[in-house]
């Protein structure tokens, strides 16, 4: 695992977590991505981001995949890159005869699809310039909280780290950090307050991974 984690005590946690989660995935015959990995990981408690750890993940279902393989009653996996809904392709990994088609990623709540309502789905290649509203706040437009993979009703984790103010879908990111709560409007955006925005200023967002964003002034 990199030396990203924080802390020694984590780190064996985090990788018993992963272990096990791929291993049932395995076992089931289950298709899944990497981040499939890292979601159910959190669910049990793991707390990382997926960019720390998806090096770890695929060389665990690496090593998983060459010590079930050598059984004749478990099932043969291949794995392909494959559109899956987030900004660029993954790989998938899948059993023997599976239509790769049928996949469907997991949700962080397991129901149902994300962002059902009318939106159109947009990639983003680096920057997006974001629109200043009334009252010193910034409105976040639905193709942001989709690569944040985030949904109506959910809250958005607000917080200041130097000069950027970051943006982040999980609990996991935000450890012994003073956020603020914004709720995904109906419409799929949100709005959010920037107390010390300058209305003669411009701002950017800019992707640190698929689980972090961050805001900053345009030079």
């Amino acid at each position: 695992m990199s030396g990203s984690i924080a802390n020694a005590s984590s780190v064996s946690t985090n990788e018993e977590i992963i272990e096990q989660v791929v291993d049932e995935f395995l076992k089931a015959a289950k298709a899944f991505t990497a981040y499939d990995v890292t979601i159910e990981a959190r669910k049990r408690g793991m707390q990382e981001r997926h960019r720390n750890i998806k090096s770890f993940v695929h060389s665990t279902i690496a090593t998983i995949l060459d010590t079930i393989q050598s059984d004749p009653n478990e099932s043969d996996y291949d794995r392909e890159l494959k559109d899956v809904g987030a900004p660029e392709q993954a790989f998938l990994y899948f059993p023997d005869g599976y239509n790769t088609d049928r996949y469907e990623a997991m949700d962080r709540n397991d129901t149902t699809p994300r962002f059902t309502t009318n939106t159109t789905t947009q990639q983003i290649d680096g920057v997006v310039q974001l629109t200043k509203c009334t009252r010193n706040r910034l409105y976040i437009p639905t193709v942001v909280l989709q690569r944040l993979r985030m949904d109506v009703g959910e809250k958005l984790r607000v917080y200041q780290d130097g000069d950027k103010t970051y943006l982040v879908s999980d609990d996991a990111m935000v450890q012994n950090r003073t956020i603020d709560e914004y709720t995904v409007e109906k419409s799929c955006c949100a709005r959010i307050s920037m107390p010390n925005m300058d209305p003669t200023k411009d701002y950017k967002l800019e992707f640190e991974d698929d689980d972090a964003a961050f805001i900053v002034e345009v030079n």
